[in-house]
């Protein structure tokens, strides 16, 4: 039970949508296997389970897609490049 309570307590749950404690509990605890085994050190089932969250959430790589697409943005000089009808100076699709 103490990684369900971490699972709880950090939330980690809504950083997964349509997964369940019991997916998560057994994804995390192969991660902790895994971070023991390759970095010979000793690690908590929370520093796994936070380890487990940067690497797979899809909240987070959604909002990592978010930040890119506005960097981008701004440095077209803030023109909205998903909406972006082509112009000449926009290469077909074909010659990027």
């Amino acid at each position: 039970m103490p990684l369900v309570e971490i699972i709880r307590q950090k939330g980690i749950l809504k950083d997964f949508p349509g997964r369940t404690e019991a997916d998560l509990y057994l994804w995390i605890i192969e991660h902790y296997w895994y971070l023991a085994q390759s970095t010979q050190e000793d690690i908590s089932l929370e520093q796994a389970a936070e380890d487990y969250r940067q690497e797979f959430s899809q909240r987070l790589v959604k909002k990592m897609a978010k930040v890119l697409k506005r960097a981008v943005r701004a440095m077209k000089g803030g023109r909205d490049i998903e909406n972006e009808a082509p112009t000449d100076e926009t290469p077909p699709e074909s010659q990027k």
